[in-house]
């Protein structure tokens, strides 16, 4: 599947299951709650995204974990996740901002589905739930690809103004498509 499917395949998908989501409490808690395989796949709506997302035999358990981390999503918004976590303080130092440069690289290591789980979980935290949901879903599916973490961290590291120039400029650093 070419990215550009992904990414339509994910915009078709991911929000009409979110709203499921919202009205089955008892699977939230039990997808926040999820840390390994066996947790997320007793839950039938994990399922569901999974089904719906088809990636395929070689991606087969990444959607149940995408399910997990969407569970901890609060506030489906507009502005990527990592633009949310780049924000420094005002000093434009990165070691004074939501994410520190040591969990930024401890995140760009994170390989298994569990610990790119507990990492991305985190980072959630960090920014209140606040992500766009389908950048986010889109980043968790192709973390194994280097173009994904060398865009995650160019817009990490990119300089304050560009995060506070607006929606054109958020939305063309945080396409891993280029």
């Amino acid at each position: 599947m070419s990215k550009f499917d992904l990414r339509k395949r994910i915009a078709t998908v991911v929000p009409p299951w979110l709203r499921q989501l919202e009205e089955r409490k008892g699977d939230r808690a039990a997808l926040r709650r999820a840390q390994q395989g066996a947790d997320v796949y007793a839950i039938e709506l994990a399922h569901r995204l999974a089904d719906q997302l088809d990636l395929g035999r070689e991606e087969s358990d990444a959607p149940f974990f995408l399910a997990a981390l969407l569970a901890h999503v609060r506030e489906p918004q507009a502005r990527p996740l990592i633009v949310n976590l780049a924000e420094t303080a005002s000093n434009g130092k990165p070691e004074d901002g939501k994410l520190k440069p040591q969990r930024f690289a401890r995140l760009l290591q994170a390989n298994d589905l569990p610990d790119r789980l507990r990492l991305f979980r985190r980072a959630l935290q960090l920014v209140d739930g606040r992500a766009d949901v389908i950048n986010l879903s889109y980043i968790f599916l192709t973390w194994a690809e280097n173009a994904t973490k060398r865009e995650f961290a160019r817009v990490y590291y990119a300089p304050r103004s560009l995060h506070d120039a607006g929606d054109d400029a958020v939305a063309a650093t945080s396409s891993t498509d280029a």
